[in-house]
């Protein structure tokens, strides 16, 4: 058995979506920049308090603006001319970013910046499942090719950042962002976004103390260091990719309820060594569990979502998704998380994740397997129902007279 070179590009799967995959490494290369966001606010003399609400504002945006979208997209049916009005937009603002110095104007640019750039996450995911339905692809193979893109970006960013500064990187991703537009306007169909045929926040609340504090703390123990947050970047990154290729057979085989419960139990874990760090390189192996929290929970919860949404209403309910994971549950994250770094410390954050969000987790996906197994039983009562009426209706007709 040889190896195929192209496997390397389409993985295995068809043709046709070998440039949505190629969309998803360039889009989040240039995304990755998002991660040094803290770094370059403190760089900016913003106190810890304010870098909370600077990280509370895209929250804020994610509550709103893909199910506004979504819902808009949906209505109109033009989820691509959605999709590159929120991207080109969202590239230009963020680019604005670097030449912000005072705070009230920082708030407004990052808010305009984040209102365009969430949505086009939902948007992506959107057209990705009906992409890979149409297919036969798998949702989490197209998905790696981002955390491939996010894993190399966030670690040239790092490289750029510590040589030339943070300031160089808004230009080289301003650069990259063209190509991926151009992908997304001449090789992404309209009709992946379409939806007119048949188709098979508690989460967010860790994972936005982790997203939002956990490169400030190490940044901090580091001695300013860049080059250790670049390295915690390329390592979370790119343990998505066997995550994401694997995501599709776990859902099949545990279902979506033992998924989430992987992906707590590993929350968990690497709090519990957050609580514990002292020198930063020493726990980048447990870095490696950034794949399940982050892959594995993006790959189960956009599967069973896009599964069970109404026909039509894919684009909104990805997109609420989106708003409740990283908007309600990582806005709370990140304003008591300002809060609580300032005046407790960083190790009182990991403490709450570990002992009050961990177990509530559990607790909330103890009730959604209870609503998915009530919903599975009517569906299956329904559908006995209605082969017993159309039983019924074939012999009336078999020994009716003829008329």
């Amino acid at each position: 058995m040889h190896f195929r070179p192209m496997f390397l590009l389409d993985a295995g799967e068809a043709k046709e979506l070998v440039p949505l995959k190629i969309f998803y490494a360039i889009y989040y290369y240039c995304n990755s920049l998002v991660a040094y966001l803290p770094i370059f606010y403190e760089e900016s003399n913003f106190t810890k308090s304010e870098i909370g609400i600077l990280l509370a504002i895209p929250c804020v945006c994610t509550i709103l603006a893909p199910p506004i979208w979504g819902a808009i997209a949906d209505s109109l049916r033009r989820h691509k001319h959605i999709h590159v009005l929120c991207y080109v937009t969202s590239c230009l603002l963020f680019f604005a970013i670097q030449f912000v110095h005072s705070f009230p104007l920082m708030c407004v640019v990052v808010l305009g910046t984040y209102c365009q750039m969430m949505p086009n996450l939902a948007l992506m995911d959107l057209a990705a499942m009906k992409l890979a339905t149409r297919h036969g692809g798998d949702f989490g193979k197209q998905r790696l090719y981002g955390a491939f893109g996010y894993g190399v970006g966030g670690y040239v960013s790092g490289v750029m950042a510590s040589s030339v500064g943070l300031k160089w990187c808004f230009t080289m991703m301003l650069g990259i962002s063209c190509i991926s537009l151009i992908l997304l306007l001449w090789y992404i169909p309209a009709s992946s976004y379409s939806d007119e045929d048949e188709h098979p926040p508690q989460k967010g609340i860790n994972g936005g103390f982790i997203d939002g504090y956990l490169f400030l703390n190490v940044y901090d123990l580091s001695d300013n260091g860049a080059t250790i947050v670049s390295v915690f970047v390329a390592v979370e990154t790119l343990s998505e990719i066997p995550l994401f290729f694997l995501s599709n057979s776990m859902i099949k085989r545990f279902g979506s309820a033992v998924c989430l419960c992987i992906v707590v139990a590993a929350l968990f874990i690497r709090d519990m060594v957050y609580i514990h760090m002292e020198q930063p390189w020493h726990v980048i192996p447990v870095e490696t569990l950034h794949g399940v929290t982050f892959g594995l929970l993006l790959a189960t919860l956009t599967t069973y979502l896009y599964t069970a949404a109404p026909k039509g209403a894919a684009g909104s309910m990805i997109g609420l998704l989106t708003a409740f994971q990283r908007g309600i549950g990582s806005g709370i994250a990140s304003l008591a998380g300002g809060y609580i770094y300032d005046d407790y410390g960083v190790r009182t954050i990991w403490k709450i994740g570990a002992f009050g969000v961990v177990p509530a987790s559990f607790v909330f996906i103890s009730i959604f397997e209870w609503f998915a197994r009530q919903r599975h039983a009517v569906a299956v009562e329904l559908e006995d129902r209605l082969v017993d009426e159309d039983n019924s209706s074939s012999e009336l007709n078999k020994y009716s007279p003829v008329q």
